[in-house]
């Protein structure tokens, strides 16, 4: 993989990355958090009104990231993206996971919460490695957050290139 664009991002359980924390080499991240406005005149079953009628509603966390996985980062994301009871063999899970990102952009570290995976695409092409591209639907960005304390190790996908992979869905 080349490292010349691959920078560090952790998804995780928790918003402190302490349960099942796991670290990947990204690249074309583009997470962002976006402010959506309304219009709400403030009538609540009281005489009070607003003076402006736009109000900010929430915040949406959307975007992605893309890399090329090991065996076990693909685990990861398949588990949460479907939801599991970790039974053997694997069933998927009554309910989809809520994860939490954490992104280092040089500038400024962030935390997306309550983040589910809305889609994975998979790209291959004839002898080179499998990408796998992530898109996240969330809540909230966060700015400024202290960057976990000791992260997991980022893996170098060397498992999945095209010549060899075979994809067995439903078996």
């Amino acid at each position: 993989m080349s490292q010349q664009h691959a920078f560090r991002l952790i998804l995780a359980d928790d918003n402190a990355a302490a349960t099942n924390p796991i670290s990947l080499a990204v690249q074309g991240c583009d997470l962002l958090g976006t402010p959506e406005f309304g219009e709400d005149p403030g009538a609540r079953g009281t005489r009070q009104m607003y003076d402006c009628g736009a109000r900010l509603l929430k915040e949406v966390v959307d975007g992605g990231f893309e890399f090329q996985p090991t065996a076990t980062q693909l685990d990861w994301l398949l588990d949460r993206c479907f939801g599991t009871n970790s039974g053997t063999p694997w069933v998927p899970g009554e309910t989809v996971p809520l994860i939490y990102a954490f992104a280092d952009k040089v500038v400024e570290k962030y935390r997306y919460d309550l983040c589910y995976i809305a889609r994975l695409g998979f790209t291959l092409r004839q002898n080179d490695y499998l990408r796998v591209r992530v898109d996240l639907l969330g809540s909230k960005e966060v700015s400024g957050i202290t960057w976990p304390a000791s992260p997991p190790a980022i893996g170098c996908a060397s498992e999945f290139v095209a010549s060899d992979v075979a994809f067995n869905l439903a078996a």
